[in-house]
């Protein structure tokens, strides 16, 4: 595995990790909503910012108020 296959993941990789469609990941990244890279035919997204995003995620998750069962 050489270096670009570590840093970088392919859409099909973010798509299937996310749970969506590589429609939804490939428009992003053509837009510029996802930075990515294109290589031939192919687009990568650096693994630094996928692992920043779930990490904002996780931090939104944490803020949430939890419930109880029988809390009203």
């Amino acid at each position: 595995m050489n270096k670009e296959e570590t840093t970088m993941k392919s859409i099909t990789e973010l798509a299937k990790r996310w749970g969506c469609s590589k429609n939804f990941i490939w428009e992003r990244c053509k837009s510029g909503k996802i930075p990515s890279m294109k290589m031939d035919d192919r687009w990568f997204i650096p693994t630094k910012w996928i692992l920043s995003q779930e990490d904002k995620l996780d931090d939104l998750y944490e803020q949430l108020p939890t419930y109880r069962e029988g809390d009203t």
